[in-house]
């Protein structure tokens, strides 16, 4: 049975630890890609936990219908994502392009 890890951050922190080795990598390498790893998984908890804590604001103040400037903090962040999701989506889009550009072509019919 094969298992393979979830295409997020969660299976890069995953994958990524798990292939480390200080032996063959180094002291170097080991501890930056271990420090990065475990500050992006602290970004995306704070993320988060900042849009549920906004969220439960909202709730709590009714504000859902006021748009007052109260949700700057709230505006901000979805801006953020909508970005890191888009930006995503264009460099895998790039990616597609570049493969069909580097594909050969198909022979021409006899």
């Amino acid at each position: 049975m094969e298992v393979t890890a979830p295409a997020s951050l969660y299976g890069m922190a995953i994958v990524e630890l798990a292939a480390l080795s200080r032996k063959h990598d180094g002291n170097f390498i080991y501890f930056v890609e271990m420090f990065r790893v475990q500050l992006m998984l602290c970004i995306n908890y704070v993320v988060i936990c900042l849009l549920l804590w906004q969220i439960w604001e909202m709730t709590e103040e009714k504000a859902m219908a006021d748009c007052s400037g109260k949700l700057t903090r709230l505006e901000a962040i979805c801006v953020f994502l909508f970005e890191v999701s888009m930006l995503a989506e264009l460099r895998n889009s790039l990616s597609i392009l570049s493969l069909l550009w580097a594909a050969p072509a198909p022979p021409p019919p006899p």
